[in-house]
């Protein structure tokens, strides 16, 4: 849809082609409704059309119950849907796969803004689940929303991770979502010094996921971050206990910065609960925390963000 500033589509089946669905925005007030839409590549029809996206988005967008699917995706093939541009993408149900389920790549040159998933089904990727992508960014890069969606993966890439945020966008929201059986770890946030900021992760179940429940990589500054009422560790009896650590934050400056880890459930993890690279710093609060020993941690008023 390059040059339609509205556009409605319902029960819409496409296969095949470098991007089955692309939708590129004439402007910022654009609109489009997928309904009950499939866009699907076949690698056995067409193996070569498997490299590009199931669907793109570029501009402002209302996916209900659509679904972007790449036949037994590898390290080559695209994503289920990829985000390069929007002003405003809700995406209500529907599955996603690909190597990755939803690739969100930052350009300096265009706003990222308000992009909520809500009641979506994240399964069969070959890497990451959820994976905003490094680099340059525009100003406007704000407001990631993820609610009561399944994450799940295939056998596929060993550093595979169900929410993997390697930027610092501001505004995340990681709320009432099952993560699973991810061969690295459920959620990562952000790579050294490139933290999101002003993050809420609550009410999640994450279990025997590879490594990791939650990494958290040290911060460059305050980065207000809460951890509260999650399930971390290996709550699922079928799939096998192999979750080493609940909690990780990694990194050996110490320089984490602005974190509130509270009322987890942080029992049944391998290794421990919670672990730090160069032992705690008075800058992260943590309390009440079922499977923690000395589970209250005074902070110094001065010293906390």
């Amino acid at each position: 849809f390059p040059s339609h500033d509205r556009v409605w589509c319902e029960r819409l089946d496409v296969y095949n082609g470098w991007n089955p669905i692309k939708y590129t925005a004439l402007t910022n007030s654009s609109r489009v409704v997928l309904k009950d839409c499939r866009a699907l590549n076949l690698l056995g029809y067409t193996a070569a059309y498997s490299v590009g996206n199931a669907i793109e988005v570029e501009g402002s967008a209302f996916l209900i119950d659509t679904t972007g699917e790449i036949q037994a995706p590898n390290v080559n093939h695209g994503a289920g849907i990829k985000i390069t541009v929007c002003d405003g993408l809700n995406v209500i149900g529907g599955g996603f796969n690909g190597r990755f389920c939803v690739h969100i790549v930052p350009d300096a040159s265009k706003i990222l803004n308000f992009l909520y998933f809500q009641g979506c089904i994240f399964d069969s990727s070959y890497s990451h689940g959820f994976f905003v992508d490094s680099g340059a960014h525009n100003a406007v890069f704000n407001q990631i929303r993820i609610n009561n969606c399944h994450f799940a993966t295939q056998a596929g890439d060993a550093n595979a991770i169900g929410v993997y945020i390697a930027n610092d966008p501001q505004s995340v929201i990681i709320e009432g979502c099952n993560i699973t059986a991810y061969a690295n770890s459920g959620i990562v946030l952000g790579v050294a010094g490139v933290v999101p900021k002003s993050v809420c992760i609550t009410g999640n179940s994450i279990n025997n996921n590879g490594n990791y429940g939650i990494v958290v990589a040290p911060s460059a500054g305050a980065a207000h971050v809460a951890i509260t009422g999650n399930q971390i560790g290996n709550g699922i009896s079928n799939i096998g206990a192999n979750q080493d650590v609940g909690i990780y934050f990694t990194g050996a400056s110490q320089a984490w910065e602005g974190y509130t880890v509270v009322g987890n459930d942080l029992n049944g993890n391998n290794t421990a609960p919670i672990a730090f690279d160069a032992g705690p710093t008075n800058k992260v609060v943590w309390q009440g925390n079922s499977g923690v020993d000395n589970v209250v941690t005074a902070v110094v008023p001065s010293a906390a963000s």
